[in-house]
């Protein structure tokens, strides 16, 4: 492992294969260190792949190792954003002076050149990957040249991404395949106690989206809305308004209690405040008589 800019130009001889790891380098602590002409992520690659170069051995083939966005490849929904302004794309062509770049951070497998790739996770991250395959990637690497071979990783659990109403997604027979897939659902209505009755199909299911017309907005100012209306009702609604049904009765209890309880604490309240004010104006009244 290399985790200092100090040991860049220390390859890590494998097999008559010179291979140089280069860690993640942020521009603002690495760019004056390693005399970069800018401060970017590419200008540092370009300062680091240049030492790298001059410290080669010059007569064994060499690998690159670099954890970066290069220009031209694709991200996903799951990768840490490492720019700023597009200060962190990195051109593939950094990496010219190099027999292979195996690079890391972007999610998806990708071939940016013959000789530049990123294997990917060997799992899915998102479910902007749902459906694409993973995998990792067997270099060999000689004097006679170079051969990549793709290698499919296990898949133990697929991803799925449903979408439709609630009762299409429960009962439509074309999607008994997915009841073991990890499951992003989108629905096109609401519907209340969406996410446990999509569970009772889709066990594994981890997201909920709700992709419906928006209801008519009550154009009523807040106190014409709530005029006449008990706490209680107040609290029911709210309830509603989250979850997406009525407050059952037990639930009405429960909030019923609570705002029973704080009346009581807030008349406590009162007493004591008003009790401080009488004695308070009583001490005065006394301190004005003398």
């Amino acid at each position: 492992m290399r985790t200092t800019a100090d040991s860049l130009t220390e390859p890590v001889r494998i097999d008559g294969v010179e291979i140089f790891p280069v860690p993640y380098l942020e521009p603002a602590f690495a760019a004056d260190r390693l005399g970069a002409g800018e401060r970017s992520h590419a200008g540092v690659l370009r300062a680091v792949t240049e030492r790298i170069a001059d410290a080669r051995s010059g007569d064994l083939p060499s690998v690159v190792m670099a954890h970066v966005f290069a220009a031209g490849a694709t991200t996903t929904d799951s990768e840490r954003d490492v720019s700023v302004g597009g200060l962190g794309v990195v051109p593939a062509e950094v990496f010219d002076a190099f027999d292979y770049a195996a690079l890391g951070h972007l999610h998806r497998p990708q071939q940016l050149s013959e000789r530049v790739r990123y294997s990917g996770s060997p799992v899915a991250m998102s479910f902007s990957e749902a459906g694409r395959s993973k995998s990792s990637l067997l270099v060999d690497l000689d004097e006679h040249g170079l051969a990549v071979r793709e290698l499919p990783a296990p898949v133990l659990r697929p991803l799925a991404r449903l979408r439709g109403s609630l009762e299409q997604l429960l009962d439509d027979p074309a999607l008994a395949d997915h009841a073991d897939s990890w499951v992003e659902a989108t629905l096109t209505e609401h519907a209340p106690r969406a996410m446990e009755r999509l569970r009772t199909r889709f066990p594994h299911c981890l997201r909920l989206e709700i992709d419906a017309p928006s209801r008519q907005g009550d154009l009523r100012s807040y106190a014409d809305r709530v005029r006449g209306r008990t706490d209680l009702q107040l609290c029911c609604d709210f309830v509603e308004h989250v979850l997406g049904r009525d407050a059952d009765e037990s639930e009405q209890e429960l909030l019923r209690e609570a705002i029973d309880g704080a009346a009581v604490q807030r008349r406590g309240a009162d007493r004591e405040t008003s009790g401080a004010e009488r004695a308070d104006d009583a001490g005065r009244g006394t301190t004005g008589a003398a």
